[in-house]
């Protein structure tokens, strides 16, 4: 209870001394959207795949990504991510709420998702994980590619009998 009110508060506080989001026109808005939703789609795809190189081809330099009370930058997310993806054979996800994607500006967006995932693992004697996540990432974009800056996922384990 604490933990979501102070989750709360922090994102009251960060809404109330974020800047306004940038004039653009409802075209240029559209544009940068469309764009920030296929690399948010390419994302998803890397972390399904259980694909390292892909989910880090995402990844901004300076990068910081809040998970279960850890924060990682990019090495440590490498580090995270070689050890947990050695022993996973696919993670299927879905949304189960639409993505909301915020434009702050044509270089700037935040996405927001709710999902399913069912991680099944190579080891036939391992139980299949099924979880459902909240997560928040804010997207830059770099030249012509959208990359993560921050990412926040809140992730809850669910039974699978």
């Amino acid at each position: 209870m604490i933990r979501s009110l102070s989750l709360l508060c922090v994102a009251v506080l960060m809404s109330a001394c974020a800047p306004a989001p940038a004039e653009m026109t409802e075209a240029q808005r559209a544009e940068v959207e469309a764009s920030a939703r296929a690399a948010f789609d390419g994302l998803v795809a890397a972390m399904g795949a259980a694909d390292q190189e892909g989910v880090l081809s995402y990844m901004a330099e300076g990068s910081i990504i809040a998970f279960h009370g850890m924060v990682w930058d990019r090495g440590g997310l490498a580090t995270t991510l070689d050890a947990f993806y050695s022993g996973i054979e696919r993670s299927d996800m879905d949304n189960f709420a639409p993505l909301q994607f915020d434009v702050l500006g044509p270089n700037t967006v935040v996405v927001t998702s709710q999902n399913s995932q069912m991680t099944t693992y190579k080891d036939a004697e391992m139980e299949p994980l099924n979880a459902v996540s909240a997560r928040t990432f804010v997207l830059i974009r770099e030249g012509e590619s959208w990359k993560v800056l921050h990412g926040h996922i809140s992730q809850h384990l669910l039974r699978t009998d």
